[in-house]
């Protein structure tokens, strides 16, 4: 059977036997810590607050000219312009153990096998929870020798993630292989995949949270106690195991340290009610609408035979204004409520949230083509105004665009709403129109070229290369 490290393997061949290594010597170099014996290496940092690094090099002797150091190394998947490791004291420890303290958190070293245990620290000096409990490192015995960790994994802790992984959202009881591959079609055992994400969440039976993220390019395989059920076991092709322990104590907490340590994404499109509406419970409970953006609530009738649909409008203080199929506006509806949509089967239930502009344009063929020569927004005015964007290019690669910001103030009888631009993408713009819902009262719309109030809903021509327009009477 191939040993190859580019083959899977089935999980009784996985090398979690190893030869541990023996330390003798720490010694500080800036804000590193450096342990080593006469063949391996530990470097330990605090990146952040909260966020512990270490280094397993086993064999690292023989892998580098400059040992006990190891070269500096560039990492794909942390954020540029990390800021400077935070200093860690050393302390008094226990005979054979070194002790260092920084960050928020207490890191202890058994010189013997080169156990290390992190824990949250209390303000008092003394270590608290603990967060990781590293049991064994070092080089596998099977032919490939590769590096090889093996950390506890407490009975009834969930591991979350692990990025885009078939299976349920708890990885507990099954071994993951990280290296890019686009295998089709996908099914309940397919692993590897097309992206690695060697991250995960891990919660505790008390809901208390910290993670673990290993920060390595090379083909890792990550055992989540299914070989051992008291054991997370790491493998790696490469020369060293590059781990991140990452402090909670909420899984929010623990989220946040991850991308300030990767990279802050911006929100995806498609998000759940509950990730604006966190402490409403039918919104974190709603699995047949979300919001489209942070104001646009979409609530597809999912039911067969079905001409209507009940939906919660999250909120309370809020407001909601009709825009099925966006095109044109409908009743408004007080947040924190449920209400009932009246559906035929062209009609798509939408909701724009108060203090929300989305812009819309004619369809086109062709990205090409979709060039926002007719643009309208679609208004909701809130207590203190609204806002909205629009990002436009030419639809054919990364070339010339422009990002336009619609926003707007709410003064004693006056409603200010202006538009500032960015980029260079050339001027096509034909006409524009403002649809404005949420105003009591209009009398009158200074520096537009043609207005309309009735019903409550202000219809504006918006002259060419406008910035700023002025109503009155609200």
């Amino acid at each position: 059977m191939s040993l190859d490290p580019l083959s899977p393997q089935p999980p009784s061949l996985q090398p979690l036997d190893l030869h541990p290594p023996r330390l003798h010597t720490l010694r500080q170099d800036g804000p590193l810590w450096r342990a080593h014996g006469d063949t391996d290496t530990l470097e330990l940092s605090c990146a952040a607050p909260g966020v512990l690094r270490l280094r397993l090099a086993a064999g690292a002797r023989a892998a580098h000219m400059n040992f006990p150091r190891l070269p500096a190394k560039q990492s794909l998947m942390l954020a540029p312009g990390q800021p400077g490791a935070l200093a860690l004291v050393q302390v008094e420890a226990q005979a054979g153990e070194w002790r260092l303290t920084g960050g928020g958190l207490c890191v202890t070293v058994q010189q013997s096998g080169g156990r290390v245990k992190v824990q949250e620290l209390h303000d008092d000096g003394t270590p608290g929870r603990a967060l990781a409990e590293l049991e064994a490192w070092g080089t596998g015995t099977d032919p490939l020798r590769r590096r090889t960790a093996s950390l506890a994994a407490p009975a009834l802790h969930s591991y979350l993630g692990f990025g885009q992984k078939v299976g349920p959202l708890d990885k507990r009881g099954m071994h993951l292989t990280f290296w890019n591959t686009d295998c089709f079609p996908h099914h309940l055992d397919t692993d590897p995949m097309h992206l690695s994400v060697p991250f995960t969440t891990v919660l505790t039976p008390q809901g208390q949270a910290h993670g673990l993220f290993l920060d390595e390019t090379w083909r890792t395989e990550i055992d989540v106690a299914k070989r051992n059920p008291a054991r997370l076991g790491l493998i790696s092709a490469g020369q060293e195991l590059d781990l991140y322990v990452l402090a909670g104590p909420t899984i929010p907490g623990v989220l946040r340290r991850y991308a300030d340590l990767t990279g802050h994404a911006p929100l995806p499109p498609l998000r759940p009610l509950a990730l604006h509406y966190p402490h409403d419970a039918q919104a974190r409970a709603e699995v047949s609408s979300y919001l489209l953006g942070e104001g646009l609530l979409v609530a597809p009738v999912l039911a067969a035979n079905t001409v209507q649909r009940p939906v919660y409008l999250p909120g309370a203080g809020e407001s909601w204004a009709e825009v099925f199929n966006l095109s044109s506006f409908g009743e408004v509806h007080a947040g924190g409520q449920t209400v009932t949509a009246q559906a035929a089967l062209d009609t798509l239930p939408l909701y724009l949230k108060s203090g929300q502009a989305i812009p819309t344009t004619e369809a086109a063929l062709h990205t090409t083509h979709a060039r926002w020569e007719r643009l309208s927004w679609l208004a909701h005015a809130g207590p203190q105004g609204l806002s909205g964007t629009l990002y436009e290019d030419d639809g054919d690669g990364h070339g010339p665009h422009r990002l336009t910001r619609l926003w707007a103030e709410r003064g004693a009888g006056r409603f200010v709403l202006g538009r500032e631009e960015v980029g260079e993408l050339e001027r096509v713009r034909r006409s524009e129109q403002l649809h404005l819902t949420g105003l009591e009262s209009v009398d009158e719309v200074q520096g537009a070229r043609s207005w309309h109030f009735d019903g409550g809903l202000l219809r504006v021509t918006l002259p060419e290369g406008w910035t700023e327009i002025s109503i009155l009477g609200d």
